[in-house]
């Protein structure tokens, strides 16, 4: 029984931290929004530093949310354990100031006669409704019409939404168990292009990976190999990473622009982006109702590619040349039986990085991007 109404406390604290992380998530979102609106000439790099704290806070606020519903329902349980036992024992109930402010509100006299009433399982910690406020001060309690206070209305809120949190629950089981299914795929499909279609690559593939590597400070064993299920440049894997290059890039890109490719594919292993993709895609799985955590994801994934590109500008110094490698790369990819938009006229992610290396932002100070990121945590 004990094991029971544990289990039935954490699901519903569950399920308010859910609720709750409806408009936790769109403030955090609409802050971010307004720090990447007011960075638009900002360098990508900035904007993704702002982007990942908002992410970040949403993992906090809900973690944050969790535990103090936990705690708070803690404290009621013992309160109404310590009520109950006063009363079977004929004891005088104890003293307000020995209980709990939440507990004050929720566990009313029986004699007081009240216009609305909700009295609430102990186990629970959604509302706190009465007819009255009552807070206990050194003079005596202070009696506060509750349709004045933000209490009462908040406690209305969650009254109406309480019924309602076995249904949040169980869509939301359902929805992750749905949405489980893309990174398991994801996850099978990284170990078979890391098994199938294999080949050596190259001398000279080899030695421009490791002279890359040493040129970028990176430590970690790397693997390049010629894959034939890839179309693009790829890289899988975190701890032991494997490059995989499609023979398109190999035969058909001159010494420079294969440089290009294989220092973008260095750059991500070196910013760990693998991880902090995986990281994403959980993140996308649990939160999967909220469209903010979508568009803040999305968002950094876009300008992770600009980072990369950056990297790579700054280590060759000729944006021309890079577009002209991503084109080509691109156009390779275009060829295949599926077409890609990423080329239309409408716009698209390449155009944006595109227009970004052809017209790189103006500078407008050096410790911009760490207060807008210090800011953006301290607002929220």
């Amino acid at each position: 029984m004990m094991s029971e109404a544990i289990d039935f406390v954490i699901v519903e604290n569950l399920g308010w931290t859910l609720f709750h992380s409806l408009w936790q998530f769109t403030l955090i979102g609409i802050a971010v929004w307004l720090f990447l609106t007011a960075l638009q000439c900002r360098s990508s790099a900035i904007r993704y530093r702002v982007l990942s704290c908002g992410l970040l806070s949403m993992i906090t606020v809900s973690c944050i949310t969790f535990f103090t519903l936990a705690n708070e329902t803690a404290r009621n349980i013992r309160s109404a354990e310590l009520v109950s036992v006063s009363t079977d024992v004929g004891l005088p109930a104890p003293h307000p100031h020995e209980i709990d402010d939440n507990a004050v509100s929720t566990f009313q006299s029986p004699i007081v006669s009240e216009p609305f009433v909700a009295r609430p399982d102990p186990r629970r910690s959604g509302y706190r409704i009465s007819g009255e406020q009552r807070s206990v001060t050194g003079s005596g309690i202070s009696h506060e019409p509750a349709a004045l206070s933000w209490a009462h209305w908040r406690g209305v809120v969650l009254a109406v939404v309480e019924p309602w949190i076995p249904m949040i629950m169980f869509v939301w089981m359902a929805g992750v168990a749905v949405l489980s299914l893309r990174p398991l795929v994801g996850w099978r499909s990284a170990g078979r292009l890391r098994s199938v279609g294999l080949s050596e690559a190259p001398q000279r593939v080899v030695e421009i990976v490791g002279r890359l590597a040493r040129q970028m400070r990176i430590t970690k064993a790397l693997t390049v190999v010629e894959s034939a299920l890839v179309e693009i440049p790829t890289v899988v894997g975190w701890l032991r990473p494997v490059i995989l290059m499609p023979a398109s890039a190999i035969t058909g890109l001159p010494n420079e622009q294969l440089e290009a490719v294989i220092a973008h594919e260095l750059a991500h292993i070196r910013r760990h982006d693998y991880l902090v993709n995986a990281v994403q895609v959980f993140l996308e799985t649990v939160f999967f109702y909220h469209p903010a955590l979508w568009w803040v994801s999305m968002s950094m994934r876009d300008e992770r590619e600009k980072c990369c590109d950056a990297v790579v500008v700054g280590m060759t110094g000729d944006p021309a040349e890079y577009v002209k490698m991503l084109l080509r790369v691109e156009e390779s990819r275009g060829m295949s039986a599926v077409p890609h938009p990423a080329l239309s006229a409408g716009g698209g992610r390449l155009v944006d990085r595109i227009r970004l290396l052809t017209h790189p932002p103006v500078r407008r100070g050096s410790n911009g991007g760490f207060y807008s990121v210090l800011l953006l945590a301290v607002s929220v």
